[in-house]
């Protein structure tokens, strides 16, 4: 297979994906961006107060396409393990306290925090629930 067919099949394949995230109401958008032998995948929504919150992984590109959304299965699964709803807050107290304007309340960061936590758990269950059926 080519580089060329590759990256076709890999397109088609995210663009699937990003079809099941769209339909599923969730709130959360898919970007992605590619470059020679991999593809930087974005996951953004918005905050419960209306923040921005996104994150990437980065995958290579394979023709087993399976093996990719193993892949993917795992990278989105360690970010919403690795998420420290505390240090979010603290960041964001951190940053109010540096003059950042527009910093949330700490009770709205908390619940903010803790809607990022569900949210994430929820895409996960959005993408792989509808894969491993």
């Amino acid at each position: 297979m080519t580089v060329k067919e590759l990256r076709a099949k890999t397109e088609l394949s995210l663009e699937a994906l990003k079809t099941v995230i769209i339909n599923s109401n969730s709130g959360w958008n898919l970007y992605t961006d590619y470059n020679c032998k991999n593809v930087n995948i974005e996951f953004s929504r918005t905050t419960l107060y209306n923040g921005d919150f996104n994150f990437a992984i980065q995958i290579e590109i394979s023709d087993a396409i399976d093996e990719m959304f193993d892949n993917i299965e795992q990278a989105i699964y360690q970010f919403y393990m690795d998420f420290d709803s505390e240090d979010y807050v603290m960041q964001w107290l951190q940053a109010k306290k540096d003059g950042v304007r527009g910093v949330p309340s700490v009770f709205e960061l908390v619940e903010d925090a803790k809607t990022i936590e569900d949210e994430l758990e929820k895409l996960y269950d959005i993408i792989f629930s509808g894969i491993n059926c």
